[in-house]
């Protein structure tokens, strides 16, 4: 990709170099010089002007006023004359992005034809691969007796032509979270502990306290009549037990032994 801009530093419009070229050829001086760089950013991106004279400097640069006016002023500070012509002071060094433009144009190309003789081998390769010659079976040998050609068994047994099936990878072990004992009859993961973190808060603990209590008391034949989600199965009995004790009037938790009675006053389990 060609590059399409020149890099100015911030330094640039304060330098005494700039400053004194202003002063010797105006405004106009510092634009021509931009000017300048322009042209050996599309035209020289090594900074070097082959084959220049003075007055094709200033063409370059655009420069109307007196001539070797602005040659002269550039000369030594921002253009410096070597065997090969004149070159722009220091253009690798602020200029080095445009400088190596052609080398990295040149990488690019390289590697793109790097890259489409990989392609086109990997695909000979797949073809190669891919299509398997056909097996040619071993031919059932004869041998005549009393002029009539009969077949022999085989000495040995040949090999299947078609190969066995891959067996399947063993399946994967299910992960199962540990659990924490947080009381006698209360083992969570961290998971379920941190849901029921968030929706009790700083209840949490009591709320523990309160389950591990009815868990304890509660018959064999009930516990196996609730289902696991105890979460949602006591959230309303916890509740009711939580507004008494804050409000300092102890009630008996609502368990009736008629189980038919019980989940048509509180809507099933």
């Amino acid at each position: 990709m060609a590059v399409d801009d020149i890099r100015i530093k911030f330094s640039f419009f304060d330098h005494l170099k700039t400053k004194r070229l202003i002063r010797q050829c105006g405004i106009e001086g510092a634009w021509c010089l931009l000017m300048l760089w322009r042209y050996a950013g599309m035209n020289c991106t090594k900074g070097l002007l082959k084959g220049f004279s003075p007055s094709d400097i200033e063409d370059a640069a655009g420069w109307t006023g007196l001539p070797n006016q602005l040659y002269d002023a550039l000369n030594g500070s921002f253009i410096d004359l070597c065997s090969d012509g004149y070159y722009l002071h220091d253009w690798e060094e602020h200029q080095g992005y445009l400088f190596y433009s052609q080398e990295r144009s040149e990488q690019a190309r390289e590697a793109g034809r790097a890259s489409a003789i990989a392609r086109k081998k990997g695909k000979k390769t797949k073809k190669l691969t891919g299509s398997q010659p056909p097996v040619e079976l071993p031919v059932e040998p004869t041998v005549e007796l009393n002029g009539n050609e009969q077949s022999t068994p085989y000495p040995y047994p040949y090999p299947s032509p078609i190969p066995s099936p891959i067996p399947n990878p063993l399946p994967k072990e299910k992960h199962i979270p540990e659990k924490t004992k947080y009381l006698d009859t209360v083992f969570l993961t961290d998971n379920e502990y941190q849901k029921l973190k968030t929706r009790y808060n700083s209840n949490l603990d009591r709320v523990l306290e309160i389950y591990d209590a009815w868990k304890t008391n509660t018959s064999e034949k009930k516990r196996n009549d609730i289902k696991s989600d105890y979460k949602s199965m006591l959230a309303t009995w916890v509740k009711e037990k939580l507004d008494q004790e804050i409000k300092m009037k102890p009630k008996q938790p609502i368990i009736d032994s008629n189980p038919d009675k019980f989940k048509k006053e509180h809507g099933g389990w």
